[in-house]
C-alpha cells in the first residue's frame, strides 16, 4: 500500500473501524513515518504488532479503541524517539514496566488500569517525562502506589495536587478519594488475598473461573463487562474457589474481573462462535449420556407411536372385513332345519331328527305307520298368527317309535 510513498512523514487514518491492520501493512515507511494516528479504529491488541516495523516514530495516537493490554511488551520500548503516546479510552487492564527513555508524555486515561508497573526505578528513566494522565482509572492506592504519589508531588504545582484526578478505588476506606488529597501513611499494603485468578473457556455459552485467596472469609465481587458495558456485580460464594459463569453470548469480548476489599484482577474473554452439531451415525466416546439419552427416548417414542398406528390399522381392517360379511351373508328370516343328534343308551344309538312339520300331527302320525321302526322325530308346530304373543309360537312334540307295525282298526 506504502511502497511508492516512502517520504511520508504523517499518517492519519482516525474513524477506520473496519481497519485490518497485518505486520506488512505499513511496508515501506518503516524509516520516514513519523507521526501515526489510528483513533477511533476498532484496533485490538494483536493490531499492535503492525507498528512494530517503524522504530522512528515520535508521536503514536491510539485512543478510542479496544485495546486490553500491549502486544508486544517491548512494543514502544523499541521506539527509541518516542515523544508522544495516547493510549486513553480504550479498556488496558496492564500496561508495561518499559518505556523509551525519551517519552514526554503519555495519556492513560479512562483505562482500566488499577495497579501501575511504575518503580522509583521505572521513573528515574522517564526522566523527560512531564505529562502523566490517569484520571477515571480504578486505582489500588496501597504501598505499590507511592512511587506514583511521589512523582505526582514533584511534577505538579503543589496547589494543583489535590484537584488532580486520580481517584482511589481501593482499598475501601480510601474509595473515591483523589490521591492527591491522601498522606504517605495512608497507603498501606495488607497480606495479600486475591493470589490468582484463572479463566477457562468451555463453550461458546460457558466460563470456569478459577482463584485462590489466602483469607477464605474474605468477600469477593464478580465483574463482567460485555463489550464495555458492565453487568450487575455478581457475590461470589466464600467456600469456594471456583465459578461456573453461563448464559455468555457467543464470539463476545468480556472482561472479567474479581474484586476483594483492596484488590481487583481483570482477565480477557472472547467466547467461541457458536457451533451447529449434526447427529451421526457413528458413535464416539466424547458423545454426552444426556445428548444419547435424549435420542434414544425419541426413538422409542417414535416405536411406540408407529406400532400403534399398525395395531388401529389392523383393526381397522379387521372391522371392515366383518361389515362386508355381514352384508353379503346376512341372517336368514326364514326358520331352518336343523338336525340333531342324540343317541339313547338302551340298546344301542338311535338318531333323533328335528324338523319343520309342514303337515299335521295327525297326518304325519299316519305317515309314519307304514314303518315296521321309525327314527324318533322332533316337530316344531307353528301356531296360528292370531295366538297369544305371550305364549310360546311352537309347541314341541316328540314321536315314539314303534317296535311293531302298526294294526289299523
Amino acid at each position: 500500500l506504502f511502497n511508492w510513498t516512502r517520504s511520508l512523514q504523517c499518517l492519519t487514518m482516525d474513524r477506520n473501524p473496519l481497519l485490518m491492520l497485518s505486520p506488512d501493512t505499513f511496508f515501506g515507511l518503516e524509516h520516514s513515518l513519523v507521526n501515526i494516528s489510528l483513533q477511533s479504529c476498532s484496533l485490538t491488541s494483536e493490531s499492535l504488532e503492525s507498528l512494530l516495523p517503524l522504530e522512528n516514530l515520535e508521536r503514536v495516537k491510539l485512543q478510542s479503541n479496544f485495546l486490553t493490554t500491549i502486544l508486544p511488551v517491548n512494543l514502544f520500548f523499541s521506539m527509541s524517539r518516542l515523544l508522544v503516546l495516547d493510549l486513553q479510552r480504550n479498556q488496558l487492564t496492564e500496561i508495561p514496566s518499559k518505556f523509551p527513555p525519551s517519552l514526554r508524555e503519555l495519556d492513560l486515561g479512562n483505562n482500566r488500569l488499577s495497579i501501575l508497573p511504575f518503580t522509583n526505578h521505572t521513573f528515574g528513566q522517564l526522566s523527560q517525562l512531564v505529562t502523566l494522565d490517569l484520571s477515571s482509572n480504578p486505582l489500588q492506592c496501597d504501598c505499590r502506589v507511592k512511587p506514583l504519589y511521589y512523582w505526582l508531588l514533584t511534577h505538579f504545582q503543589p496547589e494543583l495536587v489535590p484537584y488532580v484526578q486520580w481517584i482511589c478505588s481501593t482499598p475501601k476506606v480510601l474509595a473515591g478519594k483523589q490521591l492527591g488529597t491522601l498522606s504517605n501513611q495512608q497507603f498501606i499494603c495488607k497480606e495479600k488475598q486475591l493470589l490468582s485468578f484463572n479463566v477457562w473457556p468451555k463453550d461458546s455459552q460457558t466460563a470456569l473461573l478459577e482463584w485462590t485467596t489466602t483469607l477464605s472469609e474474605s468477600p469477593i465481587e464478580l465483574l463482567v463487562i460485555e463489550n464495555n458495558i458492565p453487568l450487575p456485580k455478581l457475590q461470589m460464594n466464600d467456600t469456594q474457589n471456583y465459578f461456573f459463569l453461563e448464559n455468555l453470548k457467543p464470539s463476545t469480548y468480556y472482561s472479567l474481573c474479581l474484586q476483594t476489599d483492596d484488590q481487583i484482577q481483570c482477565r480477557n474473554l472472547t467466547t467461541k462462535a457458536q457451533q451447529t452439531v449434526s447427529l451421526t451415525s457413528s458413535s464416539s466416546s466424547s458423545s454426552s449420556p444426556i445428548s444419547l439419552f435424549t435420542i434414544d427416548i425419541q426413538y422409542l417414542t417414535i416405536g411406540i407411536s408407529f406400532s400403534i398406528c399398525i395395531v388401529l390399522l389392523i383393526l381397522f381392517f379387521l372391522i371392515l372385513t366383518l361389515i362386508k360379511h355381514r352384508i353379503k351373508y346376512p341372517p336368514s328370516s326364514k326358520t331352518t332345519a336343523a338336525t340333531i343328534e342324540s343317541y339313547y343308551q338302551t340298546g344301542g344309538s338311535d338318531t333323533t331328527q328335528t324338523a319343520i312339520c309342514s303337515k299335521s300331527l295327525e297326518e304325519h302320525s299316519v305317515n309314519s305307520l307304514q314303518y315296521h321302526r321309525s327314527t324318533p322325530m322332533f316337530c316344531y308346530c307353528q301356531l296360528p298368527s292370531n295366538y297369544c304373543p305371550d305364549q310360546q309360537s311352537y309347541h314341541f312334540y316328540h314321536e315314539i317309535p314303534l317296535s311293531k307295525p302298526a294294526v289299523l282298526i
